[in-house]
């Protein structure tokens, strides 16, 4: 007989008079890889909330092994033994892996640490998985893939009730995920319970033993495993899907303009970096797993590095060239938008330097505002922090167009995107393409971003280890 872990029976959450989950019910069992498949974010981050923490709600149940620890009537805002992985690592890069593993914990009461028998524990634990991955280094020195394995297995030893896994494929490479299948599948057999989120049909038939599709607040379908298959999740996911095609592909000519060049680049993680960017065209740069974003994102905004040389248009690349190269960020909903400026502001924030004086007017900003946006503008006096996850990007994106930059660099654009906001994303980056700006995508998977692509850089130890044009990459757009 199945083992219940967690139960969300008819739950309805409210926020500032808004229903954000709407008569919720999920269970999920002990051994389980439970699947998730959000077509939409709306309530998505409020239920793994729920999940973790017990917020007061206004109607319903929520049971962690047949215990009730939350209702409409309780909402003790107590924290539940159910642990999240995402790409935002929670580890303490000072200790060592042993250390975050077995000392930092929930439940861990000794005084004395010995370091001899949490080091031979970790071995063990090593051996079992049979992966190739040794934690014998610092945090510092692990890949991404090496400190989620290490998430999990803190989740494992601190007896998780759940272990949510938030779009791995996000931030480990393609010829990781297999290695991460293995471990999900040994642990649940084990009897340890994972709830797996992703947008992605292939890595949820594959890992997950049901799939759970979640829409507007609510789950509207729970698939068992007999009718778990790519073709049924692909007729949920058909209408937030749009075929995103472009009026011109890149032609793989030395005729085509080189915009921006990276001639044996060095800095930090980057190792005699060297490729090219032409114009118009959709340059992805997959990262093999360095976490080399970071030090991207610094060689386009600041144009210095320890080695080498960054050329625009065939000159060295200077801090007055930066407005020529806009930057994109992972969660850009977040760490993009001034909540306490108008939605005017924000948009024009970066397109002084082609209209003077754009700051003394501020009727100039509206009008461009409402004919750059048009019906896409939100209702007249919506503050930012209250527009939707859509508008926000929309938003961004038409800030973009407005400063007319030759590139525009995105980092990890599908970071823990539901189906609907990848859609959109796809979109925006179209419309970029189509005016002819170059963009550049900076991704760990480059299977998402196929469709859009002209070139694939492919990044490994700092060094691009290849370049593959349009038609040598065609064999990847037919399998995925």
């Amino acid at each position: 007989m199945k083992k219940e872990v967690l139960r969300m029976q008819r739950v309805t959450y409210v926020e500032n008079d808004i229903t954000i989950l709407d008569n919720l019910n999920l269970q999920i069992y002990a051994g389980e890889v439970m699947g998730l498949l959000p077509l939409d974010s709306f309530g998505l981050n409020k239920m793994l909330e729920l999940m973790q923490k017990n917020l007061p709600i206004l109607y319903g149940q929520i049971y962690i092994r047949e215990k009730l620890v939350n209702s409409f009537s309780i909402g003790t805002e107590t924290e539940n033994n159910v642990l999240m992985i995402s790409y935002e690592n929670i580890l303490v890069k000072y200790l060592s892996p042993e250390e975050n593993i077995f000392i930092l914990r929930k439940g861990y009461k000794g005084i004395w640490i010995n370091n001899r028998i949490i080091k031979s524990q970790m071995q063990m634990l090593t051996d079992e998985l049979k992966i190739g991955v040794q934690f014998n280094k610092s945090l510092e020195e692990m890949s991404v893939f090496e400190r989620y394995i290490l998430e999990i297995l803190k989740a494992v030893v601190s007896r998780a009730d759940v272990i949510i896994l938030r779009d791995p494929s996000s931030v480990i490479t393609p010829d990781q995920m297999d290695r991460l299948y293995q471990v999900v599948r040994y642990y649940a057999g084990k009897g340890n319970t994972f709830l797996y989120v992703s947008t992605r049909q292939d890595e949820l038939c594959a890992m997950c033993d049901r799939t759970a599709i979640m829409e507007t607040g609510r789950i509207v379908k729970i698939l068992e495993k007999r009718n778990l298959t790519e073709r049924v999740l692909r007729n949920y996911m058909l209408s937030y899907q749009g075929m995103i095609k472009r009026s011109a592909q890149v032609e793989d000519s030395p005729d085509v303009e080189r915009i921006f060049r990276f001639k044996d680049y060095s800095y930090n993680k980057i190792k005699e970096l060297s490729f090219s960017i032409r114009r118009g065209e959709c340059l992805v740069i997959h990262d093999g797993g360095e976490q080399i974003y970071d030090d991207l994102e610094y060689a386009f905004t600041e144009g210095r590095g320890d080695s080498g040389q960054l050329l625009y248009r065939g000159k060295p690349y200077r801090k007055k060239d930066t407005r020529k190269i806009a930057v994109v960020l992972d969660n850009p909903a977040e760490n993009m938008l001034f909540k306490n400026m108008s939605y005017e502001d924000n948009l024009c924030l970066t397109s002084d330097h082609l209209l003077k004086g754009l700051w003394h007017r501020k009727e100039t900003r509206k009008a461009i505002a409402r004919e750059r946006m048009g019906e896409k503008m939100p209702q007249n006096g919506t503050e930012v922090k209250n527009m939707t996850i859509y508008q926000k990007y929309r938003l961004i994106y038409g800030r973009i167009l407005l400063q007319h930059p030759d590139i525009v660099v995105c980092i990890h654009p599908f970071l823990n995107t539901d189906l609907k906001l990848r859609t959109l994303i796809y979109q925006l980056m179209k419309e970029l393409l189509d005016h002819g700006i170059a963009v550049v995508i900076v991704t760990v998977n480059y299977q998402n971003v196929l469709l859009l692509a002209d070139r694939l850089v492919f990044v490994k130890d700092g060094k691009n280890i290849g370049i593959l044009n349009r038609k040598e990459f065609e064999y990847l757009l037919s399998e995925t």
